[in-house]
C-alpha cells in the first residue's frame, strides 16, 4: 500500500510540474520468434521495436543475418557477456519491409523470413 501511495504522490507531483513537457517513457516489449518456426513466415514488428530470435540454446552466438533492405533493421548478434546469454535479434530502424536470411555458422542452418516494421 505504501508503494502505491508513494508512486501516486510522485505521479501527482510530476503532473503538476510545468518545467518539462510530458514524454512517454514506456518501451515496447520485444517480439519473439522461435528459430524452429520462423522460417518462411512474415513477422510484424512495431516501430521502434525489437525482434528476438529464440530457441537455440547451443549456437545462439553463431547466427549471422543479411537483410535485403538494411535501412529497415539492424542485426544484433547473440552473445554471452559472462553472466547472461543474449539471443540474436533485430532493432527496427524505420517503417518498411525487408527479407531476412539468417545463417548459423556452426550448424549450417539457414532461415528465410520477412520482417514488416509498422508505424
Amino acid at each position: 500500500m505504501a508503494v502505491v501511495i508513494i508512486a501516486a504522490a510522485a505521479l501527482a507531483t510530476a503532473a503538476c510540474s510545468t518545467t518539462q513537457p510530458a514524454t512517454p517513457t514506456s518501451a515496447l516489449p520485444p517480439i519473439m520468434a522461435d528459430v524452429g518456426s520462423v522460417d518462411g513466415t512474415t513477422v510484424t514488428v512495431p516501430f521502434p521495436g525489437t525482434l528476438v530470435i529464440t530457441g537455440d540454446e547451443n549456437t545462439y552466438a553463431s547466427w549471422e543475418a543479411k537483410m535485403t533492405d538494411d535501412r529497415v533493421l539492424t542485426f544484433v548478434a547473440g552473445h554471452d557477456d559472462g553472466s547472461t546469454a543474449f539471443n540474436p535479434g533485430f532493432s527496427a530502424k524505420m517503417v518498411g519491409t525487408t527479407d531476412v536470411t539468417m545463417t548459423n555458422t556452426s550448424s549450417g542452418d539457414v532461415l528465410h523470413f520477412t520482417v514488416d516494421v509498422t508505424g
